[in-house]
């Protein structure tokens, strides 16, 4: 940390933006950083001046950790605003004013500035924030800790308390604060979906494509869903991890359950929703999806309103992303409750078991990853290492968030480094989010066999179609957030006849694999959506090229 005290003349000023960009120079910050914070410090200090005394004090500190490089501005007087520039204002820049002039190039500065430059007055004094460098593996770092912190914490609380005592912390402290994370992303998971998908089809201008081009991502979607299925098929045929292991498993009390949800009637029916509000209240994601879509299309055919409305969607929109953005913050805290609850209750006599079956399942995931480089390779001809890259960012925030819904943003981010148009991402990713789940779908696929496999059930074909067709129906109707993994796998040993009581042997593990899962699901919606993009001239090759 760098501090200075200055007076509010200009000459002070001079010297102090250089030793600051001397600190910054020391601390390695790129010259773009540097440059558009030294610019930012001096024109918020020269500010400060125009309405002070040379004699008032300015304080000024430099702060660097890991999460990121600051300039903190504090002086006493009276609040500064960052002035509204008008038509009167902009008319001084085409005269020979000088002073006045130079004001109203400094407030359009400031004013533009303003996703790296923050102002709060409180008690007589004014505190500017300027940041000058962000670290994007922060979370990770955040993340790693609370992981460290919750397995030591387990360990010992599991290994000194007693058992009802363990179980206790486990439900009241640890899973209560996965819980509020969760229900927080759901809280906002369907607006993000609808209004993101409504924004995104409402500015679109030439809606005769968009038939073609949703052909392409649903066809794209469905194709690699049923690869991972395929995959995993071939993963276990080979290695048949379940076969010849002998631990004593729970015994069935009821094998058959009526689940009416994975009925195709049932499915197909419940895609269409009863009643607007429904939709919203019952978090049904599907039924928000169609009402994204066709809100959306409505929208363009409103005549003298289509502005308006365009206009509120889009405000809207930003708003629920800045709500996601703040709950985000809380991820850490949500990671220490998930691992550290999975500590508490993991059942260690079973650990080889549960160990194959992680390594079967993280074998599936790395095939599954190879698999989309091949596709990237072989259906668009650019290198997909690259591509690759871009996608580390998306990949890493989902390793807390567990959701791919949580991660939208990132993912969105990541598709415009790759040079995709957001004409397209800004549809296909929503979309992917919802019925793309190529990573739950190598999880329930290698869980169905490894556990079939467990207790001796042989699969002839029917049995396999109707597992293969129940992966993928659950791929498309299960809800993108943490804590679905559990039901789903439940449906899917109903299927073909696995004794629900044997989820217990894994449900310890389960938590981990929502972080993986939603990684691989990251991957494959972004693997589609640069396809299609590339087939839809709708890529920017030089973007994707660009370091």
């Amino acid at each position: 940390m760098k501090k200075l005290t200055i007076k509010a003349n200009y000459t002070d000023i001079s010297t102090a933006v250089q030793q600051m960009e001397e600190v910054l120079k020391g601390w390695k910050v790129t010259p773009d950083e540097r440059t558009k914070s030294i610019l930012l410090l001096e024109e918020t200090l020269v500010k400060i001046a125009d309405s002070t005394t040379d004699e008032d004090r300015i304080l000024l500190i430099a702060r660097k950790n890991y999460r990121k490089v600051s300039f903190e501005v504090k002086y006493k007087g009276k609040q500064i605003e960052l002035s509204k520039v008008n038509d009167t204002d902009m008319n001084l820049l085409g005269e020979e004013y000088g002073e006045e002039a130079e004001a109203v190039i400094r407030d359009m500065i400031l004013r533009a500035s303003k996703d790296y430059l923050s102002i709060k007055y409180s008690k007589g004094v004014n505190t500017i924030n300027i940041t000058v460098h962000k670290n994007e593996k922060v979370m990770i770092y955040d993340t790693i800790i609370a992981i460290c912190l919750a397995f030591i914490s387990g360990i010992v609380i599991r290994n000194t308390l007693p058992t009802d005592v363990v179980n206790t912390i486990s439900t009241w402290g640890y899973s209560s604060l996965y819980t509020i994370f969760i229900r927080s992303i759901q809280m906002v998971l369907a607006p993000m979906i609808f209004f993101s998908l409504a924004s995104c089809i409402a500015n679109l201008t030439d809606l005769s494509s968009l038939g073609r081009t949703v052909v392409k991502v649903l066809s794209c979607y469905m194709l690699t869903t049923f690869i991972a299925i395929l995959v995993c098929f071939g993963i276990d045929y080979i290695l048949q991890p379940g076969v010849g292991i002998d631990i004593t498993l729970p015994q069935a009390s009821s094998k058959e359950i009526t689940v009416e949800e994975t009925s195709v009637l049932h499915t197909l029916l419940n895609m269409v929703p009863h009643n607007f509000v429904g939709a919203f209240a019952n978090n049904d994601i599907i039924q928000v999806l169609i009402l994204g879509i066709v809100v959306g299309i409505a929208i363009g055919e409103t005549g003298k309103y289509c502005a308006t409305l365009r206009e509120a969607i889009d405000s809207i929109d930003a708003l629920v992303q800045i709500v996601l953005k703040y709950i985000m913050r809380l991820m850490p805290i949500a990671v220490f409750g998930a691992v550290g609850s999975m500590t508490c209750t993991l059942d260690v006599n079973c650990m080889q078991t549960v160990g194959i079956w992680v390594l079967v399942v993280v074998l599936g995931f790395f095939v599954m990853q190879v698999l989309y480089m091949l596709m990237v390779l072989l259906f668009t001809g650019l290198n997909p290492v690259p591509f690759l890259k871009k996608f580390i960012n998306a990949q890493i925030t989902s390793l807390g968030t567990g959701s791919s819904c949580a991660t939208m943003p990132v993912t969105m981010e990541c598709c415009r480094k790759c040079g995709i148009s957001p004409r397209l991402f800004n549809f296909s990713i929503p979309l992917g989010t919802t019925i793309n789940m190529d990573g739950f779908a190598v999880l329930l696929t290698i869980t169905g066999l490894f556990l079939a496999e467990l207790y001796g059930i042989h699969m002839d074909a029917t049995v396999m179609t109707t597992f293969i067709f129940t992966v993928m129906l659950l791929s498309i109707a299960a809800p993108p957030v943490p804590g679905v993994s559990m039901a789903c796998i439940v449906i899917v040993l109903n299927a073909i006849g696995v004794p629900l009581e044997v989820s217990t042997l894994i449900v310890g593990a389960i938590p981990f694999f929502d972080i993986l899962t939603t990684a691989n699901n990251i991957v494959g919606d972004g693997t589609v959506t640069l396809i299609v993009a590339k087939s839809e001239n709708m890529f920017d090759k030089e973007q994707y090229y660009a370091e």
